[in-house]
């Protein structure tokens, strides 16, 4: 879907919340793991915020 659509449909669907969560800085590492290392940690925190866990 296109951005400027998919925005409006977001807009339209009324007040919603958003959990902004910040993380701990990641050490240097090679890419192929801090990219698995961040990944995992952001889908922690979505399925943290999914269930109302702060």
């Amino acid at each position: 879907m296109e951005l400027v659509p998919h925005l409006w449909e977001a807009l339209k669907a009324g007040p919603l919340d958003v959990v902004v969560q910040f993380h701990s800085p990641l050490p240097a590492m090679d890419r192929k793991d801090l990219a698995k290392i961040a990944w995992e940690t952001v889908r922690k925190g979505q399925a943290a915020a999914l269930a109302g866990i702060s």
